[in-house]
């Protein structure tokens, strides 16, 4: 038995999302996408954009997705991509005042800078929580997303099979 609106199972019990598999996903795509800025520098690309802080949750999201939706064979109801995106969102806003702590310990001067503003702590809070504003819309929106894409394509691929099937017998 399914809720239509959702197409999720009414009486059997979902995988929940793996936190994590995803934290890992998170921490790897942020530790190359670091890399890969650093090597473009070197190269003479220039990528200032504010906007590539957001990339790495968008990513991991749309692959936890895929994973929910292979493991479930189904769309994630909206309750579970609102818990997600909560839950997801305080993640990675832990990685990501982990890897600022990371950049004032490793580079000299940066610590005495920020310090010497007197809002530096507000700064940092305020800051925090933009990403997590950020990173909770990113959540929301990409995990389900990636559930979808995952379900759609094993769909065309039974699809393709079946008419390659049909195909092969006539």
């Amino acid at each position: 038995m399914t809720d239509s609106s959702n197409d999720v199972p009414t009486s059997a019990p979902l995988t929940p999302p793996n936190y994590i598999r995803y934290l890992g996903l998170l921490v790897a795509i942020k530790i190359a996408l670091i890399v890969i800025f650093y090597l473009l520098t070197f190269a003479g690309v220039n990528l200032k954009t504010t906007s590539t802080f957001v990339v790495a949750p968008m990513l991991a999201a749309m692959i936890e997705g895929q994973y929910f939706a292979r493991a479930n064979g189904v769309k994630p109801s909206g309750a579970l991509c609102w818990r997600f995106a909560v839950l997801a969102a305080v993640l990675a806003v832990f990685v990501e005042a982990l890897l600022a702590g990371a950049l004032f310990a490793l580079i000299p001067g940066i610590g005495q800078a920020v310090g010497a503003m007197p809002v530096a702590y507000l700064f940092s809070g305020g800051l925090l929580a933009i990403y997590f504003g950020a990173y909770f819309l990113a959540h929301r929106f990409f995990f389900p997303m990636g559930a979808r894409n995952a379900l759609n394509a094993d769909a065309a691929k039974t699809k393709r099979a079946a008419q390659m099937s049909k195909g092969g017998k006539s």
